[in-house]
């Protein structure tokens, strides 16, 4: 390849997996240079789509380990196994993994004004301006934050959105069994049945701001989302994704979204499932798709996904029997983690895994083979080879 036009190098490498280029790196100044340029990222990320995503296992820093690691997950025969070495650590004190998008990942840590991007397969780390809109209110507060890229400018942007209850007032309704009703009691004793929350839309506050990676500060916007979000967001198709609490019986749907270009946010559909608990459904990204994961059955799981986002259409992609293997009893416990090799699913249960293929069923993994007491998170990884460096550059 060595007398190969530089073009044509960067197209066969750009079909080359992930792990390979990383080695790559070192073959030659020239190959070095090529795989690093910010274009060819862009290229290699929208040209590789078959290419299979990453589990990527993180040690959280806590008194003992002080720095945030991260570790590859690998099959070993039919069992998952995460890597005893990290591939990369940051020196980052009480964190939490927020959102991710285009292989880079955004990450709050210290407090709630404070965040950092890093990609988890290289050492670069960007350090955001502190958040401006006070989290410390005398009275409860929600903050949620959402990383995201603008095609039509290529620009990164991380949203945070900062909900603050006012005067909390609720209703409690009391049944007694064996009567024909519920009535509302100022005392409320051990009969309580339910709470009526729906008097807390009234005495909600929520403001937004924005920051564009690359820039020195964050700005406020007008717009507010027209429901009260929490919780961490999935990026898909240029929109920020948040499925509400609790659920709106209204046509327009149970999900927010915000578009990273304009701004601005919009109810997205769901499919059409009859539920009331949101903890009885999820949000996920199925390489790019937004997808959601409907755990109200009493025998199976089903996970749809938004292929035409176009259009709002959604399809059931996977129907996953949970009767034989984990029961029903706690099913609400159960967390779809995401798409991983071959188009099969990981899902964690209490301290387990299992592992859904459409072709064999589903397994169960006891466990990553590792002995620690550090609280941990494993998440579905689409690796890229962007440069935070040369994103803020690029600005």
């Amino acid at each position: 390849m060595v007398d190969l036009p530089t073009d044509i190098i960067s197209q066969i490498l750009s079909r080359i997996p992930m792990k390979s280029l990383f080695r790559f790196r070192c073959v030659a100044k020239l190959w070095c240079c090529i795989i690093d340029h910010p274009f060819f990222a862009y290229m290699h990320l929208s040209q590789c789509n078959e290419e299979h995503n990453m589990l990527l296992l993180i040690p959280y820093p806590t008194y003992r380990q002080k720095k945030l690691s991260f570790r590859l997950v690998e099959e070993r025969g039919r069992n998952m196994k995460a890597n005893k070495n990290s591939i990369t650590e940051f020196d980052l004190n009480h964190c939490v993994l927020l959102s991710s998008c285009n292989g880079l990942v955004c990450i709050q840590y210290e407090n709630k004004q404070s965040y950092v991007l890093l990609n988890p397969l290289r050492t670069d780390f960007l350090e955001l301006p502190k958040a401006t809109i006070k989290a410390d209110y005398p009275e409860p507060v929600i903050v949620t934050c959402g990383f995201g890229f603008d095609a039509s400018t290529s620009a990164y942007k991380v949203v945070r959105v900062v909900c603050r209850i006012e005067n909390l007032t609720s209703r409690v309704i009391v049944h007694r069994v064996g009567t024909s009703s519920w009535r509302e009691d100022l005392t409320p004793t051990i009969e309580v049945h339910r709470v009526d929350t729906s008097s807390w839309r009234e005495n909600l506050t929520s403001r937004v701001e924005v920051h564009r990676v690359g820039t020195s500060s964050w700005r406020e916007i007008g717009e507010v989302p027209p429901h009260p979000v929490e919780g961490k967001p999935v990026f898909a198709h240029g929109f920020l994704h948040w499925l509400v609490n609790p659920f709106r019986r209204e046509s327009e749907g149970m999900i927010v979204s915000f578009h990273i270009g304009t701004e601005k946010f919009q109810w997205t559909p769901h499919p059409k499932v009859d539920a009331t608990y949101t903890v009885l459904f999820q949000l996920v990204d199925m390489k790019g798709n937004l997808g959601m994961v409907d755990l109200s059955s009493k025998t199976n799981i089903d996970i749809w996904v938004q292929k035409d986002y176009k259009n709002k259409e959604w399809v059931r992609q996977y129907r996953i029997d949970i009767r034989a293997p984990c029961g029903r009893s706690n099913i609400e416990h159960i967390q779809v983690i995401g798409l991983w090799e071959n188009g099969e699913i990981l899902l964690k249960f209490n301290d387990g895994f299992f592992i859904y293929s459409p072709k064999t069923g589903l397994r169960y993994n006891n466990g990553l083979g590792l002995e620690s007491d550090s609280p941990t998170g494993l998440h579905s990884h689409r690796g890229s080879l962007i440069s935070i460096p040369k994103v803020t550059a690029a600005c």
